[in-house]
């Protein structure tokens, strides 16, 4: 899958940041002995209803609609919950949305203002093995300002993180903790319902992970709705962004590196726009350099480049020279731009 993001690395062209930290979760799991409970597929997706109103992130090409919109703008907004990385869509009879740091979840059943509420991802990634509640001679005393003691989960929040947490939406957006602050790759961090904290001590602060974009990493039946979207116009659906075409590349290779006389070569030619992404309806030239002359195959007789931006051309080698490497260039053209590839094999008696 893939997207460039500006602020992650994680669409397209770098499959990527996002495959980054998925080595780092996974660095993670085997240290920390995490539980993720994953499931295989989701049971059903359809798109979200249409919305009213709209706000487009151009940092990560998505948009944010009514209540959820209302709820960001409200409730901390990129800070606390990144960027969004989908549209809204519906998994499972829920509408949701997932963030950076955060998944989005609708939840109609509820009082007005609980109807929008953040999903538990910081429960899906909390290591097991740091969940057991704190003895009872750790609890801090009820008027202890520097930390909190949750009866709830058995933990408690303390010093910079407990300043943010009550600082930045305490319960309602962060839930419970479901662990102490603890050391993880070298990093101070605290796992919350809803959220992961982490202490940056460079930065003299407290930052939030980005689970949602862990979650989706984790999840490819997700990978879908990371395409970025059009704007919203009031009423319509969102549609697949139709990204400008700037440039091109693209690659060739043969079937055979090595050919008898009067056998048969394929040419394989791949293109892509500057995003990595395929190129649909590229034409391909080939010239075939041999060394009594070249040949050319016309674009008229190579199919267009399909969806994987891929297409292929057979040929008859004739009675080429032995020994005398063939060199083989793939000139590509798309509107008013182009490229080159190139590719060669050596002909034998």
């Amino acid at each position: 899958m893939s997207l460039n993001l500006v602020s992650i690395p994680f669409a397209k062209g770098n499959k990527y940041g996002m495959k980054t930290k998925l080595l780092l979760l996974a660095g993670c799991a085997l240290l920390l002995g995490f539980a993720l409970v994953i499931p295989a597929f989701a049971q059903h997706i359809e798109p979200g209803p249409a919305c009213a109103n709209a706000e487009y992130f151009p940092e990560t090409r998505h948009n944010v609609c009514d209540q959820f919109l209302k709820f960001f703008n409200e409730r901390g907004g990129a800070e606390i919950f990144g960027y969004p990385l989908t549209e809204w869509f519906v998994e499972d009879g829920r509408l949701l949305q997932y963030f950076q740091r955060v998944r989005l979840e609708y939840h109609p059943e509820n009082p007005l203002a609980y109807q929008v509420q953040l999903g538990l991802l910081g429960s899906e990634f909390a290591p097991e093995d740091k969940k057991a509640p704190i003895p009872p001679s750790e609890k801090p005393r009820s008027n202890d300002r520097e930390r909190r003691y949750f009866p709830e989960t058995g933990h408690t929040v303390g010093y910079s993180f407990l300043k943010f947490y009550d600082e930045k939406g305490g319960l309602d957006i962060f839930g419970y903790p479901l662990t102490e602050f603890t050391v993880e790759n070298g990093r101070y961090v605290q796992y919350f319902q809803r959220a992961l904290m982490e202490w940056r001590p460079n930065r003299g602060s407290i930052a939030l992970h980005n689970l949602g974009e862990m979650w989706i990493d984790l999840h490819p039946h997700l990978y879908e709705y990371i395409k970025p979207a059009r704007a919203w116009a009031p009423g319509t659906e969102p549609v697949a962004a139709t990204l400008k075409i700037t440039a091109l590349q693209a690659a060739a290779s043969v079937r055979n590196a090595f050919t008898s006389r009067g056998d048969r070569q394929t040419v394989w030619v791949y293109v892509y726009d500057q995003n990595d992404e395929p190129v649909e309806g590229a034409a391909v030239q080939l010239i075939i350099h041999y060394s009594t002359g070249d040949r050319v195959i016309e674009a008229s007789d190579i199919p267009l480049t399909d969806k994987k931006g891929h297409t292929q051309k057979t040929f008859d080698l004739g009675e080429p020279t032995p020994g005398r490497l063939v060199v083989i260039d793939a000139n590509v053209t798309y509107n008013n731009l182009t490229t080159q590839a190139q590719t060669s094999f050596f002909p034998w008696w």
